[in-house]
């Protein structure tokens, strides 16, 4: 299985990815956690630029095809099935992958809220599922036949996302309070 972590530029929140959190860049925190899982036969990160990161496979692009687009290039690349965290998600657990790897694994596994709002960043991808013509993951979700988790199942900030300086603040205060009290659950 592979961990696919897509980057695109952020409109709101400039290189989010790579700021800092205790001395880490958030690309790093999320490689870090994927590794401690010790699911992953391949961890690539798809970037709109270059970058090193250790234990990682990093693609480029330049283009910025869409995560539909980034999934399917993998999984026919690789014939891997995939775990899709987002680049800005610093929360990703053993815990929150373990949820989603509970279904069949020919089922795309994906948390859904109880408003009906999926996360397709945090999600399970079989290598047979079926791309549609059209490049979205709603359009993706609708050609293949998936299970949703609630969301509210999931540890405590898995879907926490840094989209804004306030996000960031926040992040840190969340890997303070984390660090401080122990891992959470």
């Amino acid at each position: 299985m592979i961990a696919l972590i897509p980057i695109g530029k952020s409109k709101r929140l400039k290189d989010k990815h790579f700021m800092f959190i205790d001395g880490k860049r958030i690309i790093d925190i999320i490689v870090e956690n994927l590794i401690q899982c010790q699911f992953f036969k391949k961890i690539i990160i798809f970037s709109y630029k270059e970058i090193d990161i250790k234990n990682a496979t990093i693609i480029i692009d330049y283009e910025l095809k869409g995560v539909s687009n980034v999934l399917k290039n993998v999984i026919e690349t690789y014939n891997e099935n995939v775990i899709l965290i987002g680049g800005d998600m610093p929360f990703v657990s053993c815990d929150s992958i373990s949820l989603l790897l509970r279904y069949p694994e020919n089922l795309i596994s994906i948390p859904r809220w109880k408003n009906g709002y999926f996360e397709p960043l945090h999600a399970y991808y079989p290598e047979t599922i079926k791309f549609p013509n059209e490049k979205d993951m709603k359009s993706l979700l609708n050609k293949n036949m998936f299970v949703s988790i609630e969301a509210e199942k999931f540890p405590p900030f898995t879907f926490f996302n840094i989209n804004t300086y306030d996000d960031y603040i926040k992040a840190i205060e969340i890997y303070d309070m984390v660090k401080k009290w122990g891992k959470y659950k």
